[in-house]
């Protein structure tokens, strides 16, 4: 090494010297750990948002879990890649290990046109050192995408609110502000180079540096982009958006059935209308309780089929309802807020009762007995006074939510 370049390199503290040379092992626990939790909130996300869709006609948190399901791809994509490269690192490693020496050049005999580099160095070094950079490459793009899609997302949900309380103009000049910002970001930040231009746009730009966690990541970004080509990182990363893309549409089609085909081996193909699809369905899982959900439940009964005389309805309090309550005199008695039927008859003279699971999971809980029911499907609606919808502009209260169960009537009788 010359002079020169002694003068100009970095020092690097030892400890951080020994992270780089045995993240490896560090990588590959995060990676793999992150995987599986990851794969977790996806499923939790999907039910949550299925369930959402189902008792609430508001699109917003619909819309908002269906971006978030992005954000957990991007990252999915982005480990899942490094493992990969990672594993191939691996065995470059191994294989490096094992013949230290390399390719022994004068024991290959090629034959015309065939001819062995001699140029290169005959072991693994340069392709495990360009490996170990793109796995590197890798961890730094899943976990910069994930930042900046939340950035985004955060940006759009406080976009929606201005937009209520802010004149039309003002709302076509934020969004076009923001749209000409997401083009410069993936173009590398070209806008921000040409003269004048940059004066105009650098208040808007700085302030939507901090609204979208461009912040965090911008010091990463500025070594990626003095280190790198923009037409290669943007194929780049734009590919690994495609990749990111493509996985929730798969993701969030194979987890809604096909009617019309077979109901164990048909699986939708494509993304579009499959929410709707299931909610097509009145059996949701989260009506009850003992079927194992990562959502707890507004309304529970304690099972899909009722092999005893008593069904047990569990109605869940909550801040919006208490709100709801107190904002309202008419409500005196638990009958005002709820009105209780099964097969389109009313249930009077409930008797209710508190009950506690958590501290944040409490609410009321009625028992109704089912002697004077027929064997076989029943409808148990429970009609809400403080559910809120959401009609345009306008907001109103009120809304019915229907629980199917089957009732086992033998099954009660021998008991």
């Amino acid at each position: 090494m010359t002079k020169e370049n002694q003068e100009h390199k970095i020092p690097i503290p030892t400890w951080l010297q020994k992270i780089q040379d045995n993240s490896s092992e560090l990588e590959l626990l995060i990676s793999g750990g992150a995987i599986y939790a990851l794969s977790q909130a996806s499923n939790f996300v999907d039910e949550f948002r299925f369930t959402i869709s189902a008792l609430s006609s508001d699109s917003a948190w619909h819309d908002m879990l269906g971006l978030s399901q992005f954000a957990i791809s991007i990252l999915i994509i982005g480990f899942v890649l490094h493992l990969i490269v990672r594993a191939y690192w691996l065995s470059l490693v191994c294989i490096n290990y094992v013949y230290p020496k390399g390719v022994k050049h004068e024991d290959i005999k090629l034959a015309h046109p065939f001819k062995n580099n001699t140029k290169e160095r005959p072991d693994l070094y340069e392709y495990i050192l360009k490996a170990d950079n793109i796995c590197g490459l890798i961890m730094f793009l899943c976990i910069c995408c994930s930042i900046l899609w939340l950035g985004i997302l955060f940006y759009s949900s406080l976009l929606d609110l201005l937009m209520s309380v802010m004149p039309a103009k003002v709302d076509d000049f934020l969004g076009w502000s923001f749209i000409i910002y997401i083009v410069d970001l993936l173009f590398s930040g070209h806008l921000r180079r040409i003269p004048y231009l940059s004066y105009i746009i650098y208040p808007i730009f700085t302030l939507l540096d901090w609204l979208t966690f461009r912040f965090i990541v911008n010091k990463g970004l500025l070594i990626l982009k003095s280190n790198t080509r923009w037409h290669k990182r943007t194929f780049y990363i734009t590919g690994f958006l495609i990749l990111s893309v493509i996985y929730t549409g798969y993701t969030v089609s194979e987890k809604v059935m096909d009617p019309s085909s077979n109901p164990i081996t048909g699986l939708v193909k494509k993304s579009k209308d499959s929410y709707t699809l299931l909610n097509s369905y009145k059996v949701l899982n989260n009506f009850y309780r003992d079927k194992k959900t990562y959502y707890k439940p507004k309304y529970s009964i304690n099972s899909k089929v009722i092999s005893n005389n008593f069904l047990e309805l569990r109605i869940s309090f909550n801040q919006k309802t208490g709100e709801y309550i107190s904002e309202n005199d008419t409500i005196k008695k638990i009958e005002d807020l709820y009105t209780i039927k099964i097969n389109k008859n009313a249930i009077k003279n409930l008797h209710w009762y508190q009950w506690v699971e958590t501290s944040s999971h409490r609410g009321l809980e009625a028992v109704i007995s089912l002697t004077n029911l027929s064997e076989g499907k029943h409808i148990l609606s429970i009609y809400d006074e403080s559910i809120k919808k959401f009609d345009g502009d306008s907001i109103t209260y009120g809304g019915n939510i229907e629980i199917p169960f089957w009732y086992d009537k033998r099954a009660a009788s021998n008991q």
